[in-house]
């Protein structure tokens, strides 16, 4: 059974504060998958040898938060990670939960980009994670559809139980986010407006890169 433990966190779910414009207040709602080639030894003979299989890894996550005084940003995200053989480092395949936080320093005068900070951690049965992290972005407006590349960093420290083995692992994470925004018409022209959005994401863990899709809806609450 997966219960969500309720302490503050962090995940690769796209922070809908980098949206928020000035005190704007929302409520968000994402899903996005990570994919990664894989290949372990399926049999090992001494007449044969090793046989090794391909797999494509992958670990699909949905995500709810809500967005206050447009820097304040907490939410509940669930993942299932569909193999035991992947480089996420995540040793059991299944359900995951966490609860995130995140605090966003934007629109400051003299410095050209905005700044995001998180806490974090996830949780199953015999696993849990705590996690701080570090960013940056800053959004382009070429034409229609504004373009935001954020930069993070991500340094993790790991404990899990396998067959009452107990194991601790700290790894550190470089991921690029390139947000694209789709501004949604309202009828009364109102400058509080939804946004839907789409991001593919490069990852890079352990000196191997994946790839990462994750879309979206934003709707600010006035």
């Amino acid at each position: 059974m997966i219960l969500i433990y309720i302490i503050i966190a962090f995940s690769f779910i796209m922070s809908n504060g980098i949206l928020s414009d000035n005190y704007q207040k929302s409520i968000n709602y994402s899903f996005g998958m990570i994919t990664d080639n894989e290949s372990y030894i399926e049999e090992n003979s001494e007449e044969e040898g090793p046989k090794y299989k391909d797999i494509k890894s992958r670990i699909y996550n949905a995500n709810m938060n809500m967005v206050f005084k447009g820097k304040y940003e907490i939410g509940l995200n669930y993942f299932y990670n569909n193999s035991i053989h992947n480089s996420y480092d995540l040793p059991f395949k299944g359900e995951y939960g966490n609860v995130n936080f995140s605090y966003y320093l934007k629109d400051m005068k003299k410095v050209p980009i905005n700044f995001i900070f998180g806490i974090g951690g996830v949780y199953k049965e015999n696993y849990n994670s705590s996690s701080y992290s570090f960013g940056f972005f800053k959004e382009f407006n070429l034409g229609e559809y504004p373009f935001i590349p954020v930069f993070k960093y991500l340094s993790t420290n790991a404990i899990y139980d396998i067959e009452s083995i107990n194991y601790s692992k700290t790894f550190n994470t470089l991921s690029i986010d390139f947000i694209v925004k789709l501004v949604v018409d309202s009828e009364d022209n109102t400058p509080v407006r939804d946004i839907i959005w789409f991001c593919p994401s490069i990852i890079s863990k352990n000196n191997d890169q994946y790839i990462g899709f994750s879309f979206g809806l934003y709707h600010p609450i006035k």
